[in-house]
């Protein structure tokens, strides 16, 4: 009845299995197909995955490195940025970085 389900359900399964099986050459062959896909959405999706194509093909080369310690410091610096908002600013930001670096030498 909807003939864009099943496009969509291709698109999905082709691209999991890339991801599952970190296969470059599928990822290739994926971007070929769905660059000049007549869903829009799953063009610009192709051609994302072509302008960040070296980030995405390390990360399925690279699949045990992660950068989530930096995003937990990212996160907790926006977190503590936005408690201080419209108060100290800077001085209390820095009080309050100082503060957690002090309680985890203890």
């Amino acid at each position: 009845m909807y003939p864009v389900i099943a496009v969509l359900v291709q698109f999905l399964v082709a691209f999991y299995s890339i991801i599952d099986h970190s296969d470059i050459a599928a990822l290739d062959l994926f971007i070929a197909k769905y660059r000049d896909c007549e869903i829009d959405s799953l063009s610009q999706f192709a051609k994302g995955l072509i302008k960040d194509y070296d980030a995405v093909k390390n990360s399925l080369i690279y699949k045990n490195v992660s950068n989530g310690a930096t995003e937990a410091r990212n996160g907790i610096t926006k977190m503590q940025h936005r408690d201080c908002r419209g108060r100290a600013r800077l001085e209390l930001l820095q009080a309050y970085i100082l503060l957690r670096q002090d309680r985890r030498a203890t």
